[in-house]
């Protein structure tokens, strides 16, 4: 049986003022009605042959655009003069016909007065149907409700980059001197006394520009036609740049053309003595304790943390912890979302670190970016065959390089696991 969406009749359909004849408007009503779901039908083809044409050739057909286009010029048309028939019908001050609700047409169906006649129990299923072809009901009047922006998919906020030193360059390689060792033998001498000799290492490291890039092909009517198609693929193309340059910043492995991520190149994480948690192993309370021992570990070193990075179930065991008497032991749901921090230092959650990790340290001071080309779109029609095909060739890049010139002061690990 099928079930169908009842339709809520139009006011004006049918109606006269008094004394006139309402089949006169009644009947072209009706004609308008039917040339409305034929040219809605027509309509659907073209469109279903416009797609097949794409897919196959890479754009519509003249011929088929063309015909889509009068289709729709004509439905809209249609539907323009059947709305003008109820509005001047409805404003007519008698000869209205009977509006039943929802409720007077169930009750009013065949199947209902046979359940209830028959004094039956349980549930009866009321066919569609027979209600919406009452003579009241809408029919073809009613007209697809098309929502011209797409439904995109959902992006990751790109945090890691915030916690890092901004920087730009001209070049094609960063070039700095590290210093590795430093000899002190200062101190107090007597008058007339030989001095004791300090010594200073310096060791030259560098870090390449790296280049981020992909590009899409599409048709060069969709791009023209489509409403906000532009800054959708545009959007689109730079949200997957800034996806691989998160990933890049944190996990990089240096070789090839990948950058020389943060985790890669930071020290191990060792609690300091003393600073070992004693709470449950995979606990919140665990977590916390484990932060702290890597925030002073960046101390020890002599760089002041600045930031983590955590991953997102890994903070909400964090901030839902609770102490022996249920108490949240920080502001629980109430506390603020926005500007994310554990012991004071800003935190960048995000699925880009594995559950079970943690990068904590002086990131705003040991590590630093360097752009060398801002994210960039750039679409072309002399790429390949895209002239005789009428397809356009959407590219997006960006250049940059990731400096990291203190690994001491940048701490990578693993929180325990649950016993």
């Amino acid at each position: 049986m099928n079930m169908h969406v009842l339709t809520v009749p139009h006011r004006g359909y049918g109606t006269k003022a008094a004394g006139q004849d309402p089949s006169d408007d009644s009947t072209e009503f009706k004609v308008l009605a039917d040339a409305l779901e034929k040219r809605n039908r027509e309509f659907g083809e073209f469109a279903e042959k416009a797609a097949a044409e794409v897919k196959k050739h890479g754009t519509a057909l003249d011929e088929t655009a063309a015909a889509l286009a009068k289709a729709r010029e004509e439905v809209s048309d249609l539907a323009a003069r059947m709305l003008e028939m109820e509005q001047k019908g409805a404003r007519r001050p008698s000869g209205e016909p009977e509006i039943k609700s929802l409720g007077a047409r169930v009750t009013a169906a065949t199947e209902f007065k046979a359940f209830a006649g028959g004094g039956r129990k349980g549930t009866q299923r009321i066919e569609v149907k027979a209600i919406t072809s009452a003579p009241n009901s809408a029919g073809s009047l009613i007209v697809p409700d098309y929502q011209r922006a797409p439904v995109m998919l959902p992006h990751r906020p790109m945090t890691v980059r915030q916690l890092l030193q901004p920087g730009r360059t001209a070049s094609n390689l960063i070039y700095f001197v590290r210093q590795s060792g430093f000899t002190n033998n200062a101190a107090v001498v007597a008058e007339g006394a030989q001095k004791p000799e300090s010594n200073i290492v310096f060791t030259p490291d560098q870090a390449p520009v790296r280049t981020i890039a992909h590009w899409i092909p599409v048709s060069r009517n969709a791009f023209d036609d489509v409403p906000g198609m532009e800054s959708l693929i545009d959007g689109e193309l730079v949200y997957g740049l800034d996806y691989v340059e998160e990933q890049e910043l944190l996990f990089g492995d240096g070789t090839g053309e990948h950058l020389d991520g943060l985790a890669t190149q930071a020290t191990p994480f060792a609690a300091p003595t003393g600073l070992t948690s004693s709470a449950s192993a995979g606990s919140g309370v665990d977590k916390i304790d484990t932060l702290l021992a890597a925030i002073v570990q960046s101390e020890v070193a002599l760089l002041p943390a600045t930031g983590m990075v955590l991953n997102t179930i890994d903070w909400a065991q964090i901030v839902s912890s609770k102490d022996s008497t249920g108490q949240y032991l920080g502001n629980g749901p109430f506390g603020s979302q926005q500007g994310r921090s554990i012991w004071d230092l800003p935190t960048a959650v995000t699925p880009a670190m594995p559950q079970g990790k943690f990068l904590v340290g002086s990131l705003g001071t040991s590590a630093q970016i360097f752009d060398r080309l801002d994210a960039e779109v750039v679409v072309s029609s002399e790429d390949r065959d895209n002239f005789i095909k009428n397809m356009l060739t959407v590219r997006a890049e960006k250049r940059l390089a990731l400096a990291v010139k203190r690994p001491a002061g940048i701490i990578y690990g693993s929180f325990r696991a649950a016993a």
